[in-house]
């Protein structure tokens, strides 16, 4: 009967160290928690990045297409026309440095003011589309 007790005791005793060995902490949950958030919030900031990436790349070669149509206007311009036209790739060309030092801008410090750094990139984006608007095609 004593070794039957000291059985049940023994088996009661790893039972209590098995799980309090497997339950978290709170602080332990929250932990992970905050981990997986960390994680969600990285994963966004990257889609986000990457889809921000790829419209500036897209803008860009707009400008360079509407550039290359502008000069082959250019050869065949009148007087009345070449400055408008000039004006016009000049306007261009400008938007395209723009987006040029956006893209070269996120690869270094916009992941450290995103919101701020994205307004930025869209208002050039509107810009970059206006201006393709108003130029002459």
């Amino acid at each position: 009967m004593k070794s039957a007790k000291m059985f049940f005791l023994l088996l009661m005793t790893t039972g209590l160290l098995v799980v309090g060995c497997e339950e978290k902490t709170k602080s332990e949950k929250a932990k992970d928690k905050i981990e997986e958030a960390a994680d969600a919030v990285g994963d966004l900031f990257e889609q986000e990045s990457s889809d921000l990436k790829e419209e500036l790349k897209e803008a860009r070669e707009d400008i360079n297409d509407r550039i290359g149509g502008l000069k082959a206007k250019l050869a065949d311009a009148t007087d009345e026309t070449r400055e408008g036209i000039k004006n016009g790739i000049s306007r261009l060309e400008i938007q395209r440095d723009k987006l040029d030092a956006s893209l070269e801008r996120m690869g270094d410090n916009a992941k450290e003011d995103w919101a701020s750094f994205k307004s930025g990139v869209r208002k050039t984006l509107q810009e970059v589309e206006q201006d393709l608007e108003e130029v002459i095609n």
